[in-house]
């Protein structure tokens, strides 16, 4: 007699944990919704427009709600998610390196971005 099957969530995870490099794509995605909690609960110390669009002219062009703080951490998870593809699709370990490092770059640069401006702006 066999064992019944664990059922599709348990494949996904074992199909996951064969990416290389697993751990620290968990720890990245881990930081990355970490930022995205204090975001949302830094709202209660933001302003309702925070100057978040820094490329733009100078005004109300940079401004954005509060609630867009979560954007950096945002975009940063998703080029975690797409790297972690990726890492999976190819085999060249250099590549798999630079792709961890690309998202490693990703999640630090949209916290500094996301603390600086709480840190900044917020009445704390």
């Amino acid at each position: 007699m066999t064992a019944p099957p664990f059922g599709a969530k348990s494949q996904i995870m074992q199909i996951i944990k064969k990416v290389p490099f697993f751990e620290t794509i968990i720890i990245i995605i881990i930081i990355n919704l970490a930022l995205l909690v204090f975001g949302i609960i830094a709202q209660k110390v933001l302003p309702p427009q925070i100057p978040l669009f820094f490329g733009k002219p100078f005004g109300e062009e940079q401004l954005a709600n509060s609630i867009f703080i979560i954007i950096p951490a945002a975009i940063s998870l998703i080029i975690t998610i797409i790297n972690m593809f990726l890492i999976k699709i190819i085999s060249d370990e250099f590549i798999q390196k630079t792709l961890v490092a690309g998202a490693l770059l990703a999640t630090v640069l949209s916290m500094i971005t996301s603390i600086k401006i709480i840190l900044l702006i917020g009445n704390l």
